[in-house]
């Protein structure tokens, strides 16, 4: 009886070698892809805010349309480092 050795070992470390580091590539991608649309719903929420905070006060129907997108932009940063500093450095 002559016994034949077959060493698949090394083929099917490699096949999961290769499979985990798709799967990782894939999440990673994903995670990143989720980052970036958290972020985008993080920016729109945060520019409506601040077109409505620049709405509330009164003269606001008698500003250029400069001056207004200046005061959304100003508003807008300062909501922006609020939420990136967790609202640590509220002046």
């Amino acid at each position: 009886m002559t016994k034949k050795n077959f060493n698949f070992d090394d083929e099917e470390n490699e096949s999961e070698s290769a499979d985990r580091d798709r799967l990782v590539e894939e999440l990673t991608f994903n995670d990143y892809e989720q980052y970036e649309l958290m972020q985008t719903d993080i920016n729109q929420k945060l520019l409506g805010e601040a077109v409505g905070i620049a709405k509330d006060t009164w003269f606001w129907s008698f500003m250029s349309l400069e001056y207004k997108m200046e005061r959304i932009h100003s508003i807008y940063d300062k909501l922006s480092e609020l939420v990136k500093n967790g609202g640590d450095d509220a002046n």
